[in-house]
């Protein structure tokens, strides 16, 4: 399996976010988690990355208990980016930030292309040298987008997916 949560709830303070949450996804599976705005969807996914140790015996991913998500083995697009946008960094930095773990002080012409690859493959080729401060939220969602899909990995968690994408780049995630 690649994730099985079993018998999950979390209390957060007073409230009670999650509630004896079941399922499995199989290998080479897509999930959508859908529900409206509070209901706990992104809660789900901060228990999935590893953020609540409390629930990790409920939760195992990639038959890994308990959570070990290395960045070889996951990608994940948050639902809210946080960066300083005062950083001089382009588009193609963060996206090689993806094959590295780390930020890139130089870029090798491996990388590059690798990233341009990827870029592309998201219909963001033309944002590669843009100041992430300049983009907008469709352009950004896009490149982090990128970032996460530059490495093949076993699991690719994205917060809010859509949020900003055109539906060009909606077919990347549509099963054949």
């Amino acid at each position: 399996m690649l994730i099985e949560i079993r018998n999950l709830s979390l209390k957060l303070g007073q409230s009670l976010v999650l509630e004896d949450i079941n399922f499995s996804l199989p290998q080479k599976s897509f999930l959508s988690i859908v529900g409206p705005n509070g209901a706990g969807k992104s809660i789900l996914i901060h228990c999935l990355l590893g953020s609540f140790a409390d629930v990790e015996k409920n939760i195992s991913i990639l038959n890994s208990k308990p959570i070990n998500l290395s960045p070889e083995k996951f990608g994940y697009v948050p639902q809210f980016k946080n960066f300083d946008k005062s950083f001089p960094a382009e588009a193609i930095d963060l996206v090689v930030s993806g094959l590295r773990h780390s930020w890139p002080f130089r870029i090798t012409k491996a990388e590059r292309a690798l990233a341009r690859e990827t870029l592309e493959k998201v219909h963001a080729l033309k944002l590669e040298s843009r100041q992430l401060s300049t983009l907008s939220g469709g352009e950004l969602q896009k490149v982090f987008l990128a970032r996460a899909l530059i490495k093949r990995r076993e699991l690719i968690i994205l917060d809010e997916p859509s949020t900003g994408i055109d539906t060009l780049v909606k077919q990347i995630f549509t099963p054949s």
